[in-house]
């Protein structure tokens, strides 16, 4: 069950935008060893992060598999998750933001 979970994550930080988010991580982290976030908070933003964008990763996978091709419907599909992860990178921005000026 872990092997297969730690495969996966290991499957995911190949992605690009993973590692992306994995930088942002370590830097949030060094903001908290710093004193200038709350732990709590940044870990929460932190795990909001990534865990849509690895969701948005298997969305993207599935539809190219199930459609290889151009087709609207899945362009539509494929933009909706990659909204989510705006939505959630939003948010920790706005809550990151909070934590700073109060």
């Amino acid at each position: 069950m872990f092997k297969e979970a730690f495969s996966g994550l290991y499957e995911a930080s190949k992605e690009t935008s993973i590692r992306i988010n994995i930088v942002s991580t370590i830097l949030a982290l060094i903001f908290v060893y710093l004193g200038l976030f709350d732990f709590i908070p940044t870990i929460l933003c932190v795990g909001l992060v990534l865990t849509t964008e690895i969701v948005n990763t298997v969305v993207e996978r599935i539809c190219d598999e199930i459609e290889p091709g151009y087709d609207e419907n899945i362009g539509k599909i494929k933009d909706m998750s990659a909204g989510a992860v705006l939505f959630s990178s939003t948010i920790a921005g706005i809550v990151s933001l909070w934590m700073l000026f109060t």
